[in-house]
């Protein structure tokens, strides 16, 4: 990135296209959000997947003694959030079908 010109790389040739084509309205818009002339101009890169950044190495912890902590997930949850978890969907389903829960047929 040069400076004052942001790299935009598209998902496809048709978000390219149609970048190219607003990119003054686009600079305009971020040169007045910050107030200044900081964005001079946009330069769409090839279409594809940005290429990944790599992975830092896993760090030891902070404390020396310290534990490593488990980490909560839906299988490991307690039996309250399943069953809150259980009629939420029930809520749910119901609100998706139009049911109510006027069950006297009034």
């Amino acid at each position: 990135m040069l400076a004052g010109q942001p790299d935009l790389r598209p998902d496809s040739p048709a978000y390219a296209t149609q970048l190219r084509l607003i990119s003054p309205r686009i600079v305009a818009t971020a040169s007045d959000s910050v107030g200044t002339d900081a964005v001079r101009g946009i330069r769409v890169l090839a279409v594809g997947a940005a290429p990944r950044a790599a992975r830092p190495a896993p760090q030891t912890p902070a404390v020396p003694g310290a534990t490593e902590v488990s980490v909560k997930t839906r299988e490991v949850a307690s039996r309250g959030y399943h069953e809150a978890l259980a009629c939420a969907w029930v809520v749910n389903d119901r609100a998706v079908w139009g049911m109510t829960t006027d069950y006297g047929g009034k």
